[in-house]
C-alpha cells in the first residue's frame, strides 16, 4: 500500500536575474528523498519584458516537476510575494530567492522539522557564498553571515530566502505582505512577525541550508551601508512604531547616545583595524536608519526602485581593500 504523497508548492519572485534563477532551478532537481511529495514550482516575474520566461519554458520541458510561470506588473516585492501566495493550493509552500541554490536535502528537512515540531513556518540558514576576492571586511560583516539557530529554536520572524510555512496557517482571507514595504524591503519580517503575534509557531531548521552567491557589486561600502541603513529603518518600522509616546521617546534618546559614542570612538578604531572601523560605521548607519525609520515614508530609502538605482549607479561605490 503506497503512501498519500504531500503536495508542497515552491514560490520564487525573480527580476531580470535569468541566469541564476536557471541554477536555482538545476538546483531543485538535485533534491533527495522527495519521493513522498507532489512538488509544484511558481515563478512570478516582476519584468514585464518576461525576461525569466524563456529559462522557465525551457527548464518545463526537462523538469520533473510542475512549473508555473507568472508575470507581476505592478514593480515591488511585496507584489510579487502576494500573487505567489494567491497561487498556492498544497498544503504547504516554500519561498527562496531567485540568486540562490538550495542543498539537497533542503526540502526533505524543512518538511521534517515542520512535521517533528508541529510548526506553521520554518526557517533555514542561508550561506553567502563571496567572490575570493572578497576583502577581510566583507567577510566578516553581518549582512553576509546570516545567524545561526539550532533546529526547533522558537523564532519572532524571519525572511523569505529560505522557509517553509503550513499554508493553513494563514487565516482566511490569506495575510499577504504589507504593499507599503514593496520597494524598500523588509515586508517578510512584518509578515512573519504578524504571524507571530497572531499565535503561530515559527522554528529554526539548521540543516535546511540554501546558498547565495554574493555578486562583485556588492561587495562596496556604499552597497553595505546602504543595506545596513534600509534594514535599520525596517527595524523602526515593524517593532519600534508598536511602542507606546513614552518608550518611543526614551528609545530615541537612547539611539541617539548610541550613535554620538559611536562616532566618538571611529578615529580609536581606525587606527586599530580597518575592519572594526568598517563594522562600526555598519553599525552607525543601521542606528541612524532606525531613527529615521520612525518619521515616516518620505524619509525611507527605497532599495528596491529598480529606476531610482539606474540613477544613482551611476555613482558607484569603490571597492575597499583589505
Amino acid at each position: 500500500m503506497s503512501l498519500e504523497k504531500t503536495p508542497i508548492d515552491i514560490c520564487i519572485g525573480t527580476c531580470q536575474r535569468p541566469e541564476m534563477l536557471k541554477e536555482l532551478l538545476q538546483s531543485l532537481e538535485n533534491q533527495v528523498s522527495i519521493e513522498n511529495f507532489i512538488i509544484r514550482i511558481i515563478i512570478v516575474d516582476n519584468d514585464t519584458d518576461k525576461s525569466a520566461y524563456p529559462i522557465v519554458e525551457a527548464h518545463q520541458r526537462l523538469s520533473s516537476f510542475q512549473i508555473d510561470y507568472d508575470m507581476e506588473p505592478e514593480k515591488g516585492i511585496s507584489f510579487v510575494r502576494n500573487r505567489a501566495i494567491r497561487k498556492v493550493s498544497a498544503n504547504y509552500f516554500a519561498f527562496i530567492d531567485d540568486d540562490e541554490t538550495v542543498a539537497e536535502n533542503w526540502l526533505a528537512t524543512m518538511y521534517k522539522a515542520m512535521i517533528e515540531h508541529q510548526a506553521d513556518v520554518v526557517f533555514g540558514p542561508v550561506v553567502s557564498l563571496l567572490p575570493d576576492n572578497a576583502p577581510t571586511w566583507a567577510r566578516t560583516n553581518p549582512c553576509f553571515k546570516t545567524k545561526r539557530f539550532g533546529t526547533g529554536t522558537l523564532l519572532k520572524t524571519g525572511a523569505t530566502n529560505n522557509v517553509m510555512i503550513r499554508t493553513r496557517a494563514l487565516d482566511e482571507p490569506r495575510e499577504e505582505f504589507d504593499p507599503t514595504f514593496a520597494l524598500t524591503g523588509g515586508s517578510d519580517t512584518e509578515f512573519f512577525y504578524r504571524l507571530y503575534c497572531s499565535g503561530k509557531k515559527l522554528i529554526a531548521c539548521d540543516e535546511a541550508i540554501v546558498y547565495e552567491k554574493i555578486p562583485q557589486n556588492r561587495l562596496t561600502e556604499k552597497w553595505i551601508l546602504l543595506r545596513s541603513f534600509r534594514k535599520g529603518q525596517g527595524y523602526s518600522r515593524i517593532f519600534v512604531r508598536k511602542y507606546s509616546v513614552a518608550r518611543k521617546l526614551f528609545w530615541g534618546f537612547s539611539k541617539s547616545i548610541q550613535i554620538f559614542w559611536c562616532l566618538a570612538s571611529m578615529l580609536f578604531v581606525r587606527a586599530w583595524s580597518i575592519d572594526a572601523y568598517f563594522l562600526l560605521k555598519y553599525k552607525i548607519y543601521s542606528k541612524f536608519g532606525q531613527l529615521t525609520g520612525i518619521f515616516g515614508k518620505h524619509f525611507l530609502y527605497k532599495e528596491y526602485d529598480l529606476n531610482k538605482n539606474k540613477r544613482l549607479s551611476r555613482k558607484k561605490g569603490v571597492p575597499r581593500k583589505s
